[in-house]
C-alpha cells in the first residue's frame, strides 16, 4: 500500500530582519524620487528652485512715483519670462512698471500676503521757493521761504505729507538802483553833528576890599532842521 503524500503547502520566503530595513529604505527613496512623498526643504527654509517664482508687481504714479498693484499680487510666473533672471530680491522692469521676485514658488507652496512685498518706491519731494524784497530808505531786506512737501506712503498708496517750511533772511544798505526801484525818495545822509560853539566871557570888578573877577561860558549845541544842522 502506497503512502498517499500530504497536502501541497505554498512555500513562503522569509526576509531576515535586515533584509527588510534595506527593502524599506529602498521603497521610501523610490517614492521620494518619483514624487510620492514630499522631500525635504533647502537648509534655509526656502523650497529647492524651480521654475517658478512669486512676484510683486508695481505700477508708475503721474510724479515718478509708483504703488502695489491691484489684484492678484503677488503672482507666480516661470522664471524663464524673467530675462536676466537675478534671484529672490532681485527687480526687473515689465510693461506697467518696475516687478520684484519675492520667493521661490511651487507645488504646495503657500502663496505670500501682499504684506511680504517691499514698499513701493516714492516720489521726490515737492520743493517750491518763493523771494520777497522789501526795501526802506535804511535797509533792503531778502526774505527766502522754502517749502518742501515729501510724499509718505499710506494703504499702499503715495500721499502729501506734513510740508516743512523754512525761512532764511538777509540784509543789506539799498543801493540807489533798488532805492529808485521801490520809488523811495529818501533824504540825503545826514552828516556828522557838528561840535557845539562854546563862548567864554570874563568880567572884572574892584572896590577897596575886593577884586572880582566873574567868567561865563555858554555852550550852543547843534541840531538837525530841513536836512541841515542849525543851532539850537
Amino acid at each position: 500500500m502506497s503512502r498517499v503524500p500530504a497536502p501541497w503547502r505554498a512555500a513562503r520566503r522569509i526576509i531576515p530582519l535586515r533584509g527588510r530595513r534595506i527593502f524599506a529604505v529602498s521603497l521610501a527613496l523610490g517614492l521620494a524620487l518619483a514624487g510620492g512623498i514630499p522631500t525635504a526643504q533647502a537648509e534655509d527654509g526656502k523650497p529647492p528652485p524651480n521654475d517658478k517664482v512669486f512676484v510683486c508687481k508695481y505700477v508708475s504714479t503721474p510724479g515718478g512715483g509708483e504703488r502695489l498693484q491691484t489684484g492678484n499680487n503677488p503672482i507666480d510666473v516661470s522664471q524663464a519670462s524673467i530675462k536676466p533672471f537675478g534671484g529672490i530680491g532681485s527687480s526687473f522692469a515689465d510693461a506697467q512698471g518696475r516687478s520684484v521676485v519675492l520667493a521661490y514658488a511651487g507645488k504646495g507652496v503657500p502663496k505670500p500676503p501682499i504684506t511680504d512685498c517691499p514698499a513701493p518706491q516714492g516720489h521726490e519731494p515737492i520743493v517750491t521757493t518763493s523771494v520777497v524784497y522789501s526795501t526802506t530808505c535804511e535797509l533792503f531786506t531778502t526774505t527766502t521761504t522754502t517749502t518742501t512737501t515729501p510724499f509718505v506712503l499710506v494703504d499702499g498708496e503715495w500721499v502729501h505729507g506734513t510740508p516743512v517750511v523754512t525761512t532764511g533772511t538777509v540784509t543789506s544798505t539799498p543801493t540807489a538802483k533798488q532805492l529808485s526801484d521801490a520809488t523811495l525818495v529818501c533824504p540825503p545822509e545826514q552828516p556828522t553833528q557838528p561840535d557845539p560853539t562854546v563862548t567864554t566871557t570874563v568880567a572884572t570888578n574892584t572896590t577897596c576890599a575886593l577884586f572880582t573877577t566873574t567868567t561865563t561860558t555858554t555852550t550852543t549845541p547843534f541840531v538837525w532842521n530841513g536836512g541841515a544842522w542849525v543851532l539850537g
